[in-house]
């Protein structure tokens, strides 16, 4: 019923976790990010998102996740659903979640609702964009 990352849950039992941000920067390189830029042994010498990385000081950082594609709901589903999108210009398999309920409920999304959780997806652009009006719903986003 939960999420375990190296041997500890990611879900805490209903009413002791605390809250849970995802925040999944598309397009901008890892090594932004000072702590990533450290570890990979690269730094950017023009540009470092010093304001976020003070306020995620206790977050779990993936410094590289890449779905080599042509459409951002790939890398989201991969993050999210713990599998490699196609590396092909066939349907998406965010988009076969839509007929596959079984398979979406393994999603992060859907495993934190159904242990109690209010989940939410926020972006920039309409939720329009790359159909991700019809595929979070899917994954199980509220």
């Amino acid at each position: 019923n939960s999420v375990v990352i190296s041997g500890h849950s990611f879900l805490a039992p209903k009413g002791k976790a605390r809250n849970v941000l995802l925040v999944i920067l598309e397009g901008i390189p890892g090594m932004y990010y000072p702590e990533i830029g450290q570890a990979l042994g690269v730094r950017s010498p023009t540009i470092e998102m010093l304001r976020l990385a003070e306020s995620t000081r206790d977050a779990m950082l993936v410094p590289d996740f890449t779905a080599h594609s042509h459409k951002t709901v790939r890398g989201l589903y991969s993050i999210l659903c713990g599998d490699f999108s196609k590396l092909s210009w066939d349907t998406p398999k965010a988009f076969e979640l839509q007929s596959n309920p079984i398979r979406a409920q393994e999603c992060l999304p859907s495993v934190m609702t159904r242990s109690g959780w209010s989940t939410h997806f926020l972006q920039a652009a309409s939720l329009g964009f790359m159909g991700k009006d019809r595929i979070m719903p899917a994954m199980g986003f509220s």
